[in-house]
């Protein structure tokens, strides 16, 4: 079923029911599993201590730490490592020390502020392993910022222009731009982001569209949808059309009114992506932009 609304939405384009969130996968350093809060860890290289600290301040021996053990260490004073739990290593030539590196840290996620250009919000990141990786990933995020002032500007200036040939008339409505983001995924060295831009241009409510920034954090380079599924693009139209063709919701009644393509939006979950569609294209307006979301036992097998 082809919507007229998506040839709309493609004029205006730049450039270009989600399922609840699953267990994150694991991040693991080496053999050992790392745990949110974690700076490093500490590995015995001779028999030493393990101490907990107790409410009078003072420190009680709970074992002693074989070589070859290494416990996760949360911070550190001057003389102790804190391993959780209360519980402290000592300093010494005993254990070797190691800081989780930056490309193991940022599987948990990395740290994302808001800007703005000119009234347009988007995101930036810090903390990536590679520097170059971090300027590429924050430069798109911002062009699109510049592209969607860009089009405001354009926009305003067609308002001008249209609002000739209505003279007088007491039903003109202005025209309006809008743009925002939401960040979707930051896990497991990716990043996606969802740029929002929409426009007011008279008549019964505007339209809107979506453009989705799906990030590799080790390179900076952007995921094509194509990409993730794979040669398995067939299998996720099918899913997501078994999925809806019984709902009523849907505008969904023949396997041709699913196409997936390098054209949706999409983001990660944790096991799977999301795939958006435009409004109206399966569902009513009050749906807005439905995201589907597709396991990635469908695409990866």
């Amino acid at each position: 079923m082809k919507k007229w609304l998506t040839a709309c939405i493609v004029m205006f384009m730049l450039i270009g029911i989600s399922s609840p969130a699953l267990t994150q996968a694991k991040v693991m350093w080496g053999n050992q599993e790392v745990v949110k809060g974690q700076i490093g860890k500490a590995t015995v290289v001779k028999a030493t201590d393990l101490f907990k600290k107790q409410g009078n301040g003072k420190y009680v021996k709970v074992r002693t730490l074989k070589a070859g053990e290494a416990v996760r260490v949360f911070s550190s004073t001057s003389t102790m490592y804190y391993v959780g739990s209360s519980q402290y290593v000592k300093k010494s030539a005993n254990v070797k020390y190691q800081v989780l590196p930056a490309s193991v840290k940022q599987q948990f996620g990395v740290t994302v502020t808001k800007k703005s250009y000119k009234g347009m919000t988007y995101p930036q990141v810090q903390g990536l392993a590679s520097k170059q990786a971090e300027a590429r990933v924050n430069r798109t995020l911002l062009m699109h910022a510049q592209r969607s002032y860009n089009a405001s500007v354009q926009l305003k200036k067609q308002e001008v222009e249209d609002k000739k040939d209505w003279g007088s008339d007491p039903y003109w409505l202005p025209y309006s731009y809008y743009q925002t983001y939401e960040l979707k995924y930051n896990a497991e060295n990716k990043l996606s982001v969802i740029m929002y831009d929409g426009t007011y241009m008279g008549g019964a409510h505007g339209i809107e569209w979506a453009t989705g920034y799906n990030f590799d954090l080790n390179t900076g380079n952007r995921y094509s949808l194509t990409g993730v599924l794979k040669n398995h693009t067939y299998d996720a139209e099918d899913y997501i059309y078994n999925k809806l063709v019984y709902d009523d919701n849907y505008f969904v009644e023949d396997r041709d009114d699913i196409t997936v393509n390098n054209d949706n939006a999409f983001y990660f979950q944790n096991n799977g992506v999301a795939i958006m569609f435009t409004e109206y294209e399966i569902g009513p307006y009050s749906m807005g932009m439905p995201a589907i979301f597709v396991p990635s036992t469908v695409y990866n097998y």
